[in-house]
């Protein structure tokens, strides 16, 4: 006896449901971890970014060989795009 295709569908993706949820269940506790994570994270990098800030903002900053200053700006801005990703991923999982 022959199943029709519909039969055969429906029987496939009906199985695949426990799976599914199970995966979803997981992926929402990741989230939730990663939301629970994300203010201390945040709080650091806040830290180190006003850090940095400070010491461009010493009168005698640019005074410092190039390579130092190049490296703090740099620094600086990672920080920003680091704060940046953290503050969109903690809106994104809020949301």
């Amino acid at each position: 006896m022959h199943s029709n295709p519909s039969t055969l569908h429906r029987l496939h993706h009906e199985s695949q449901q426990p799976h599914l949820q199970g995966c979803n269940r997981l992926a929402r506790y990741k989230d939730q971890r990663e939301l629970d994570a994300l203010p201390a994270e945040i709080e650091l990098l806040e830290t180190r970014h006003a850090e940095l800030l400070e010491i461009i903002a010493q009168p005698d900053f640019y005074e410092q060989p190039p390579d130092k200053v190049a490296t703090t700006l740099t620094a600086v801005s990672e920080s920003e795009q680091a704060l940046d990703r953290a503050l969109e991923r903690l809106i994104e999982l809020e949301g």
